[in-house]
This record gives C-alpha cells, structure tokens and sequence, in this order.
C-alpha cells in the first residue's frame, strides 16, 4: 500500500490534482486525466486490475480498462497531458506485494482461436 500511495502522490505533484479528487467520483477532464495515469502507472508496476479498481472504490477492472485506453489516447492527442505523464518519477513496487503480477506473467484469460473444431 506504501507504493500505491507513493505512485498516487507523484500523479498528484505533476497534475495538480489531490489525491482525494482522483479517488472521487469526480469526472471533471482534470480528475479523470489524472487518474487514467495512476492506472496506467499502477498497472505497469505489476498491481492486478482489480486491486487498482479497489484503491479507487470503482465497481471493477473493467473501469480500469477504459481509463488506460483513454490515457493511451490522450498521450497521442494531448501535449499538455504526454508532458505531464512524462514529468512523473515512479520507484518501482517490490514483488513481495501479494497484489503484485509480474508484467511478464501469463494473464488470467486464454486466447481462443475458434469456438469449432477445424473442419478435417
């Protein structure tokens, strides 16, 4: 939890934005720009989606998912928010974290090429 507060507090130094109006339910653009990066950061230091939905008191991994799609979107679209991203210094999360996934690691879902058996 000390990380989460640590990458929660790097997001808030470089938007602008406290940690209290991320976590809201605020949708104001500022809040959710802000929290689409914690996201995106939590998510590549190796926290599950679904424990990243928790720490926002968001229903589940699913918001998390949109949040990181629209962050790769504004860093494509919006200068002011790549400048902001890239202005952020995170300290790796250790792996001893029991919410910690490996990026590397298998993700709980398969890839399922057809429903049908091949026509043979």
């Amino acid at each position: 939890m000390k990380k989460v507060i640590e990458i929660l507090t790097a997001v808030s130094k470089a938007t602008g934005v406290t940690i209290s109006d991320m976590k809201s339910k605020n949708r104001a653009a500022y809040a959710c720009q802000a929290r689409y990066m914690a996201f995106y950061l939590l998510h590549r230091q190796g926290l599950v989606l679904q424990r990243i939905a928790e720490v926002f008191n968001r229903k589940d991994h699913s918001t998390v998912i949109h949040g990181m799609v629209h962050h790769e979107d504004l860093l494509e679209t919006n200068s002011n928010y790549k400048y902001q991203f890239e202005s952020i210094i995170v300290i790796p999360i250790e792996k001893s974290n029991p919410f910690y996934r490996h990026p590397k690691d298998p993700c709980m879902f398969k890839i399922v090429t057809s429903v049908f058996p091949s026509p043979l």
